[in-house]
C-alpha cells in the first residue's frame, strides 16, 4: 500500500482472519512469499539462527475434555540411540543387544502385574505401546498444558526460528503444547534446511531445548549450539 491509499476497514481484516483464512493454507502462502522477498533482497544471513517456543491458547474450553488412549510414536532419536548402543557394544567386544528378549520380558512383567496391555488413567504407557491423555472435545489437535509456571488449559506450542541479520522469521513450527520442546527439533531443522537451502552455522536455543540429545543432534549436523541452561 502507498502512504496515501485508504486503509481497509478494521472489520474487513478481522473477518478475513475469521472466515477467508480458515481451512486453507493462505496464511502459510503469505508467510512464504514474504520470506522469499526478504531472502531475495539479502535480508537473511542464514548463518546464525535463534529458536524459542511460546504457548498459544486454543479455542477450547478447558473443562470440555475426555480421557483417550493413543498410540505412542517412538521419539526420533531412539533409533539413532540404538545404533550408538550397538556400536559401543561392538567396540567393547560385547554381543549385540537382543531387543526381542527385552520385549518378551516387558510383556511378562505386564502380565505379572495384572496389566492387560492397556494403560491406566495416569498417562503412563502399557506394554502395547499406548498411552492415555486428556483431549479437548472442541479442539482435539491441541494439547493440555500443565507445566509449572504456565497457564493450565489447552494450548499449542509455536516454535519460531529467527535469523540474526535483520530479525526475519525464517520458520514457524506448531505442535500441541503437551509435547516436549525437544521432540520436534529434527523436523524443525529439516524445514529450515528446505527453506534456506542449508543449515545454520550457529543456533541459539532457549532452556526448554536443553538436552544431551539436542546437543548431539546439532553437533552431528556441524551446528554450534548455544543452549540456555
Amino acid at each position: 500500500m502507498k502512504l496515501t491509499e485508504k486503509a481497509p476497514d478494521a472489520t474487513t481484516i478481522s473477518q478475513n482472519r475469521r472466515r477467508r483464512y480458515r481451512d486453507n493454507n493462505i496464511p502459510e502462502r503469505i508467510f512464504n512469499e514474504i520470506f522469499r522477498q526478504c531472502n531475495a533482497r539479502g535480508l537473511i544471513g542464514g548463518a546464525i539462527l535463534y529458536t524459542d517456543s511460546t504457548h498459544i491458547r486454543a479455542k477450547a474450553n478447558k473443562r470440555r475434555k475426555k480421557l483417550v488412549s493413543v498410540e505412542q510414536t517412538p521419539k526420533a532419536y531412539l533409533e539413532e540411540l540404538d545404533e550408538q548402543v550397538e556400536l559401543d557394544r561392538k567396540v567393547l567386544g560385547k554381543k549385540p543387544f537382543d531387543r526381542d528378549d527385552a520385549h518378551k520380558d516387558e510383556h511378562k512383567d505386564g502380565e505379572d502385574n495384572g496389566n492387560n496391555g492397556s494403560s491406566g488413567g495416569n498417562g503412563k504407557s502399557g506394554a502395547s505401546g499406548t498411552t492415555t491423555k486428556m483431549q479437548s472435545t472442541t479442539d482435539p489437535e491441541s494439547g493440555q498444558q500443565s507445566r509449572e509456571g504456565k497457564p493450565n488449559g489447552f494450548y499449542y506450542s509455536e516454535h519460531r526460528t529467527v535469523d540474526s541479520k535483520r530479525n526475519v522469521i525464517v520458520n514457524v513450527h506448531v505442535e500441541p503444547a503437551n509435547l516436549n520442546d525437544v521432540t520436534p527439533m529434527p523436523e524443525i531443522l529439516k524445514e529450515i534446511e528446505a527453506r534456506l537451502g542449508r543449515l545454520p552455522r550457529y543456533m541459539g536455543l532457549d532452556a526448554g531445548y536443553h538436552n544431551a540429545w539436542i546437543a548431539h543432534l546439532l553437533e552431528s549436523k556441524s551446528i554450534q549450539g548455544v543452549i540456555g541452561y
